[in-house]
């Protein structure tokens, strides 16, 4: 409530879709939560990104008979909708998948721990894609940085 943040990121849905939460819960939930950051930050930019893929049969996660019943389809479909929202909000959607999916659409092993959560490389693909996203999308002669060091000595 104090901060002004110039830009909001916000990656929301991979937990719910593994708790059974319905996607038209998850909609309004993430809409809910863009409204609230608008109305709280007013001058900030919100970024809604897209759901990651899983990778669905080769995945070790512990939570991978969850993970089976959930198609990266239905994942695909959702994201569809978040960026449907995104722009009816007036926040702007950023979609990750296509950069962790495989030709099969599955997340990519190599960038991946477990199936489902990122390894360092995972974070470095996630990380450049920010940065050209503010680069590229943003203007980034308008996002500042929050930290200016002391000037003199």
């Amino acid at each position: 409530e104090h901060t002004q943040p110039q830009v909001i990121f916000i990656m929301i849905g991979i937990n719910d879709v593994l708790w059974d939460v319905r996607d038209e819960t998850l909609l309004a939930n993430t809409r809910l939560i863009v409204n609230n950051l608008r109305q709280t930050h007013p001058q900030s930019r919100i970024v809604v990104q897209s759901i990651l893929p899983h990778a669905g049969e080769h995945a070790t996660w512990e939570g991978r008979d969850r993970l089976l019943q959930i198609s990266n389809g239905r994942i695909r479909r959702l994201n569809q909708d978040l960026a449907a929202m995104a722009r009816r909000e007036g926040a702007i959607f950023l979609d990750l998948y296509p950069l962790f999916a495989n030709e099969q659409g599955q997340l990519k092993m190599d960038l991946s721990t477990d199936g489902l959560h990122l390894n360092r490389d995972g974070y470095r693909v996630w990380a450049t894609a920010l940065q050209l996203f503010i680069g590229l999308e943003l203007d980034p002669m308008q996002i500042t940085h929050q930290y200016d060091p002391p000037h003199g000595h």
